[in-house]
C-alpha cells in the first residue's frame, strides 16, 4: 500500500513525532503515533537491554483486560519518566487477499494499528501513565512500548475481555503443560510435579505439624485483587487449613489461612486485602498456595485453576453527591443563617481575593489556603441557595488569587500580614489536602454554571490552574494508590486521601465537561484506587469496634482515638466526605467515645466550630440529620471572630434540604 503522501521520503523503522503547539505542562495531549513499515533488513543498531525492575499494570500477559483500562508502567529510580515516551498497539486479525487488481492487500500474521493515546508521566509514583483516548475493543491484544533513551524498549502485552463487568486476570494456571514457573515453597522438600492437569506436592514429618506449598512469581499492582484456586488434600496428616502467601516488592510476606476439607476438591478464594490490609496498593512479587497440617504425618496436595486478578469495579467513583430531590428554597431561618455564615467569609475577604482565617484579631493576619478553600465552598453553596452573585464572587476572586501565588510545582504557601502586603511563610501544610480542596472548589463553580454550554466554558476556562494543582497532586500520590502529605512530610493521613479522593473526583469532571475522556478516565483511575485503600487499608479492627487508623505506612497502620487530631479527625472527614448510611454506626461508635457527658467530658480539642462542623458533616452524610443538628447548635451563632472555613463547614450541613445532598 502507498505510504501518504504527508509521510513520503521519512526513513524506515523510525518513530517520528509531530510538533503541536505549546500547552500547559500539565495539560492533556493525545497522541496517536503512526510507524513507518520497516524494510526487509533488519536493523543492526546495537541497544542496551530494557531497564530492570519495571512493573506494569496490567500485568504482561493479562487478560480480561477492561476496554477503558488506564495503562501504567512503573519505572525503575535510574528512569526520569518525564523523558519517557509510550505507544500503544492494536494486534489485527489476518485476513486473505482481495480479487487481483482490487488494491486491497493480505492482512499479514502479526499485523499492528497504532492505537492514540494519551501519555502522561505521573511525578510520584515515578511511572508513565497510558491512557487511550478511546475504550479499546473487547477482545483484542494489545502491545504498549514505553522507550527510554539509550535503552531496548519497554515492552507488554495484554488481552481485553469480551464480558463487561468480569475482573481483569493478571495470570491464569491451570498446569496442563507442567508445572510452569511454580516451585516448592522453603518449608516444603519435594520439587512439584504436574499430574492430570494439576500441580501437585508433598511433603511429610514424623515429629511435628507442617506445611506442603508452592509458588511463581509475580509482577502484580494489587488493584483490588484476590487470588482462587482449586486444591484436593489427601494423606495420613489432618489437615488444618488450605494456606495463602504472597509476599511485596520490599520482602514483607503475609499469609491467610483458608477452609478445607480433606479428600475432596475444595474452592477457595481469598483477596488481597482479606489476606493482609497492609497488602492493599502494594506491588507483589510471588504468589504461593499451600496446605498446613495439625500434626505429623504424609500430606499430599494437588492444586488446579490457580488465578490472580484484580477488580476494581467495586470501588468506581460517582460524583460525590446526587440530588435525592428536586431543589426546593429553604426556610426563612435557614436562608438567614446561611447569608451570616457567607457575609462572615466575605468579611474575611480582600480586595485582591485572599481570604484570611477570621476578620479580626491575629487570625485576619494568616491565609491558609485549605481552610480559604472550605471557605470558598461556603461561599458557593450560598451563592447556589441564595442568588447572591456576591457569594459567587467572592469564591471566584479567591480562586483566582490561589492560582496567581502558585509555586512552579502547583503547590501553595501560606502567607501571613494584612492587605496588600501579604508575606510567603515559604511553606505549606499539605501538597495533597489543598490541591483537592482547590480543584473541588473549581468544579463547583463550573458546575453552578447556567447551562451546559455555560458550564463547559467555565471548565475550559479554569483548565490550565486546575491542572497545575493537579499536578501537586500528583506529586505525592504514590505507586500504592495514597498520597502523602507532602514530600518533606510523607505521612499517609487518612483525612488527607479522603480529600484526595473528592478532588480527583471533581478534577475527573472538569476533564469530562472539557470533553477530555482521557484525562477523565485517569482521574477516575486514581479515585477508584484512594478508595479502595480507604476502604480496605485504613479501617483497624479493635475489640472496642473498628475505626479507622489516622495514617497508615508500608506494612504497618497506626491508630488510637486519644483526641481530635489526628485520631477522631481521621475518622470524621473521610465519613463526612465519602459515608453513607452503611457508615452509620461508625459514626455512632466516635460519637459514643468522644461525646461523654456533654462539653465537660470531652477529650481535649472536641470544643471548637471547625471540629463541630466536621462532626455535624459526617452525622449528616451517615444519616444523623439529628446530630447534625446538635452539632450546628453547638457552634451556635456567628461572631466577630467566628472562622470564615467553619462558616463554610456549616453551610454545607444546614443546606443539605435544599436538594436533599450536602453538595460533595
Amino acid at each position: 500500500m502507498a505510504l501518504p503522501s504527508a509521510l513520503a521520503g521519512l526513513t524506515a523503522a523510525v518513530a517520528f513525532t509531530a510538533v503541536l503547539p505549546a500547552v500547559p505542562a500539565a495539560a492533556s495531549v493525545p497522541i496517536a503515533t503512526h510507524r513507518v513499515p520497516a524494510p526487509t533488513a533488519p536493523a543492526t543498531a546495537q541497544v542496551a537491554a530494557p531497564p530492570e525492575g519495571v512493573r506494569t499494570a496490567p500485568a504482561d500477559g493479562a487478560t480480561g483486560v477492561p476496554a477503558g483500562r488506564v495503562l501504567i508502567a512503573y519505572l525503575p529510580s535510574s528512569v526520569d519518566p518525564s523523558t519517557a515516551t509510550a505507544t500503544l498497539t492494536e494486534g489485527l486479525a489476518p485476513t486473505p487477499a482481495s480479487a487481483p487488481g482490487s488494491g486491497v492487500n493480505a492482512r499479514p500474521p502479526g499485523a499492528r494499528e497504532p492505537v492514540g493515546v494519551m501519555v502522561r508521566p505521573l511525578a510520584g509514583q515515578h511511572a508513565l501513565a497510558i491512557v487511550p483516548t478511546h475504550g479499546l475493543s473487547p477482545g483484542r491484544t494489545y502491545t504498549s512500548e514505553v522507550r527510554v533513551a539509550g535503552s531496548a524498549p519497554i515492552t507488554w502485552s495484554f488481552r481485553t475481555g469480551s464480558a463487561p463487568g468480569a475482573p481483569e486476570r493478571v495470570f491464569t494456571d491451570d498446569f496442563a503443560s507442567g508445572a510452569g514457573a511454580w516451585t516448592a515453597e522453603p518449608d516444603t522438600g519435594a520439587a512439584p510435579s504436574a499430574e492430570d492437569g494439576a500441580l501437585l506436592l508433598t511433603a511429610a514429618r514424623s515429629d511435628a505439624a507442617f506445611t506442603v506449598a508452592g509458588g511463581r512469581p509475580a509482577a502484580w499492582i494489587d488493584e483490588a485483587g484476590a487470588i482462587a484456586f482449586r486444591a484436593r488434600v489427601s494423606g495420613t496428616a489432618v489437615p488444618a487449613a488450605l494456606v495463602v502467601r504472597v509476599t511485596t516488592a520490599a520482602g514483607r510476606t503475609y499469609s491467610a489461612d483458608l477452609p478445607v476439607t480433606p479428600d475432596a476438591w475444595t474452592s477457595a478464594r481469598v483477596t488481597v486485602a482479606g489476606i493482609s490490609p497492609d497488602l492493599v496498593g502494594e506491588t507483589l512479587t510471588r504468589v504461593a498456595v499451600g496446605a498446613r497440617t495439625s500434626g505429623p504425618g504424609e500430606l499430599r496436595l494437588a492444586v488446579d485453576d490457580v488465578i490472580a486478578e484484580n477488580d476494581l469495579s467495586a470501588y468506581a467513583a460517582p460524583p460525590p453527591t446526587t440530588p435525592s430531590s428536586a431543589a426546593r428554597p429553604l426556610p426563612p431561618e435557614t436562608l438567614a443563617l446561611v447569608r451570616a455564615y457567607a457575609d462572615q467569609i466575605v468579611a474575611s475577604s480582600h480586595p485582591d481575593g485572599a481570604i484570611t482565617v477570621a476578620p479580626v484579631g491575629g487570625n485576619a493576619a494568616r491565609i491558609e489556603p485549605y481552610f480559604a478553600n472550605y471557605a470558598a465552598l461556603g461561599l458557593l453553596r450560598a451563592y447556589q441557595v441564595t442568588g447572591e452573585r456576591r457569594y459567587r464572587d467572592t469564591a471566584s476572586r479567591w480562586l483566582d488569587w490561589y492560582a496567581a501565588h502558585m509555586n512552579a510545582d502547583g503547590t501553595v504557601d501560606k502567607y501571613t500580614g494584612s492587605y496588600p502586603d501579604w508575606t510567603a511563610a515559604g511553606d505549606y501544610d499539605s501538597a495533597d489536602s489543598y490541591a483537592a480542596t482547590y480543584i473541588l472548589a473549581n468544579w463547583k463553580l463550573a458546575e453552578l454554571a447556567r447551562n451546559d454550554g455555560q458550564r463547559k466554558k467555565a471548565a475550559r476556562r479554569v483548565a490550565d490552574r486546575v491542572a497545575r494543582a493537579w499536578g501537586a497532586l500528583d506529586s505525592v500520590f504514590l505507586v500504592d494508590g495514597v498520597t502523602i502529605a507532602k514530600d518533606s512530610y510523607r505521612i499517609r493521613y487518612t483525612m488527607d486521601n479522603a480529600e484526595t479522593w473528592l478532588g480527583e473526583v471533581a478534577y475527573a469532571k472538569l476533564a469530562g465537561l472539557a470533553g477530555d475522556a482521557a484525562e477523565t478516565r485517569l482521574a477516575l483511575h486514581h479515585a477508584r484506587r484512594v478508595m479502595y485503600a480507604l476502604r480496605n487499608r485504613f479501617p483497624i479492627a479493635d475489640p472496642a469496634g473498628d475505626y479507622l487508623a489516622w495514617y497508615v505506612s508500608p506494612g504497618a497502620r497506626h491508630g488510637g482515638l486519644d483526641g481530635w487530631y489526628p485520631h477522631a479527625l481521621a475518622n470524621v472527614i473521610p465519613l463526612a466526605i465519602y459515608g453513607g448510611a452503611g457508615d452509620a454506626a461508625h459514626y455512632a461508635r466516635m460519637f459514643a467515645h468522644f461525646e461523654t457527658g456533654g462539653v465537660a467530658n470531652r477529650p481535649a480539642g472536641v470544643a471548637a466550630a471547625p471540629h463541630w462542623g466536621w462532626w455535624a458533616q459526617a452525622a449528616a452524610a451517615t444519616g444523623r440529620s439529628d446530630l447534625a443538628d446538635y452539632w450546628v447548635a453547638q457552634a451556635g451563632p456567628v461572631q466577630a471572630d467566628s472562622l470564615a472555613h467553619a462558616c463554610g463547614y456549616l453551610t454545607r450541613v444546614v443546606t443539605r434540604d435544599y436538594d436533599g445532598t450536602l453538595w460533595f
